[in-house]
């Protein structure tokens, strides 16, 4: 095993829940000696205002990248990047974008890619989990559309901007933030069927459908894009304890989950609640 990983494979052996030996983002950082060394990487992180989110900006700032944010509320965004900044020359950038918007997130582009000509890593973090049905103006489901079909026209955007900055020294990176929700989904994902108008659609199933496309997207960038020092991967943070749950909160999914002494063991926890 790689000495890089296998540190934390030991770590990994006894799960006892929030604050057990598990390496923080900051910790690993400091671990590969990252403190400092990305100066002139560019980062971007959609939906950075909460819990897990603003952690994942806090390690990836102590590299020393040019770090943006995305942010439905800017208020808030502006707020976060003042909580994370602690070089004043180096601030964290914020951009106005609604994922559920197609037009938000055009104009998010429009003002990235007028701030700079190269990205270096995109990480699609946003995302939102079993809420009430809707479908946006867009016309979409607003899981799929939210989780999935925004981070995908974003992409499709910044695109330039990626492949601009990749080399094979420095491959650029797109990381899609997904989560083992995918196995809440029963049989394929029906392309033909995105609004659910054949089926019945419920939170779950809506929420699983996302995530299920985020790895299958992650999979296509790194095999269409691989050969241009483009590659993409897809993730599982781990359970963590955040705002995203507020819609199952109170459900019986939810009480039996808090009842289950070896889920309680798997879960994480963030060092700055929201």
């Amino acid at each position: 095993m790689s000495p890089l990983i296998q540190p934390y494979a030991d770590r990994h052996i006894h799960l006892n829940g929030p604050g057990d030996q598990r390496p923080t983002a900051v910790e690993i950082v400091q671990d590969l000696g990252l403190v400092d060394r990305l100066k002139d990487v560019n980062i971007l992180i959609t939906g950075c205002t909460s819990d897990v989110d603003i952690e994942t900006a806090r390690a990836l700032y102590l590299t020393g990248a040019n770090v943006w944010i995305t942010a439905r509320e800017t208020t808030r965004g502006h707020a976060v990047a003042a909580e994370l900044v602690t070089d004043p020359g180096r601030p964290v950038n914020v951009l106005e974008m609604d994922l559920a918007s197609f037009e938000s997130i055009r104009q998010a582009a429009a003002t990235f890619l007028s701030q700079t000509s190269k990205l270096n890593v995109l990480m699609n973090n946003a995302k939102i989990m079993m809420c009430p049905q809707r479908v946006t103006k867009d016309g979409y489901e607003l899981h799929f559309n939210t989780n999935h079909l925004g981070h995908f026209l974003f992409l499709q955007l910044v695109e330039p901007a990626l492949l601009a900055a990749a080399t094979p020294e420095l491959p650029s990176r797109v990381i899609s933030v997904s989560s083992l929700g995918h196995r809440m989904m029963s049989g394929a994902l029906d392309l033909d069927d995105l609004d659910f108008s054949k089926i019945n659609c419920n939170p779950a199933t809506a929420y699983a459908r996302s995530n299920f496309a985020n790895i299958y997207f992650a999979n296509y960038i790194d095999r269409v894009y691989g050969s241009r020092n483009l590659h993409a991967l897809s993730l599982h943070p781990g359970s963590i304890p955040t705002n995203l749950a507020q819609h199952v909160q109170g459900s019986e999914f939810y009480e039996r989950m808090q009842a289950n002494a070896g889920y309680q063991n798997i879960l994480k926890a963030v060092s700055a609640r929201r």
